[in-house]
């Protein structure tokens, strides 16, 4: 067997020694940097679409959607409980985290854009509405109650025509809302009849009205004028058929009876009591409900047969009777 020399092990080692250098520098020039760690991502509230100045934001706004942590900054909202019924003060990209300093305060509005000489009210409003904020609309009322409701089956009417919408709002406090830009005198038509019936919006794509109030005939409509019904006019009640009855002692009483029932009756004393006027009084006598008026008259109440009862002898005596 052959002997390993002394020269042989220290170049076999010199090698070894090579071979690690070699791989070591091979190493640190193929190697590349790790780069700092991945951003993380939060969840935060973003808008679902662009946001204009003057928007009021509610829930069909806004959608939870991730953000780079790097990217966010101290003014960024988190909670989407923040956002809602807050206006939009500058404008708001879609999908991009939302800042506080691009929202009125919590309870402010928007300035108004007004023109000189109007107001701007606000009135409740039906879900969905018709237009939005800038655009205009005819205002519709239909009153609770009607005078003419059973010759006119209800009633509609325009009130105003091309009116602008300033704002629009809905909480779960105050319900929907919508301002309206109007003139004083519109302004106080509609806060009366806010109270007295239901107000109603129809788009206008015309655009702005004249500022008046729209109450002609053309823009009213009764519910039988609709239909084409023509109610038949009312009947007049039918008259009292009115007797006399003439007793021996000189006295006498009146009755008047309708529908085969006694409505009222009238004693008269020749001593105590003023004549009875059945001329001037046809459809009645005595006072209202058939009560007795004053000294010497009686009031007499209807039966189920409609005759009222008597006592005393001039009961016992059948007396003349004159029918009218």
């Amino acid at each position: 067997m052959r002997r390993l020399s002394p020269a042989f092990l220290t170049m076999a080692m010199l090698g070894v020694v090579g071979l690690l250098v070699v791989m070591y520098v091979g190493k640190k020039l193929l190697a590349r940097d790790a780069g700092p760690p991945p951003d993380p991502t939060v969840s935060v509230p973003m808008s679902l679409t662009d946001l204009e100045p003057g928007t009021r934001i509610t829930e069909a706004h806004i959608a939870n959607g991730p953000a780079l942590r790097s990217k966010l900054t101290r003014d960024t909202v988190m909670n989407s409980r923040a956002l809602i019924g807050r206006v939009v003060k500058n404008k708001i990209p879609a999908t991009q985290p939302i800042k506080s300093t691009d929202l009125y305060a919590p309870g402010q509005n928007a300035p108004l854009d007004l023109e000189p000489g109007m107001v701007a009210v606000t009135v409740p409003m039906s879900s969905p509405f018709p237009a939005t904020r800038g655009q205009y609309v005819d205002v519709h009322f239909t009153p609770s109650s009607d005078p003419d409701q059973e010759s006119t089956g209800g009633r509609i009417m325009t009130l105003f025509k091309g009116v602008k919408i300033l704002e629009m709002s809905s909480t779960s406090r105050t319900g929907a809302n919508v301002t309206l830009e109007l003139t004083r005198e519109q302004a106080n038509i509609i806060l009366l009849a806010k109270d007295r019936g239901t107000l109603n919006f129809v788009y206008a794509p015309e655009g702005k009205g004249s500022g008046g109030v729209a109450v002609s005939d053309q823009d009213r409509a009764t519910l039988y004028e609709i239909l084409g019904y023509t109610p038949k006019p009312p009947t007049s009640p039918e008259p009292p058929f009115i007797t006399e009855v003439f007793k021996g002692t000189g006295s006498r009483e009146a009755r008047a009876y309708r529908n085969g029932r006694l409505e009222q009756s009238y004693f008269e004393s020749p001593l105590t009591s003023p004549p009875i006027d059945l001329q001037n009084n046809p459809r009645g006598l005595g006072r209202p409900g058939g009560q007795s008026g004053g000294p010497g008259e009686r009031g007499q109440s209807g039966s189920e047969g409609g005759a009222p009862e008597r006592s005393g002898p001039s009961a016992a005596r059948p007396q003349p009777i004159l029918a009218r």
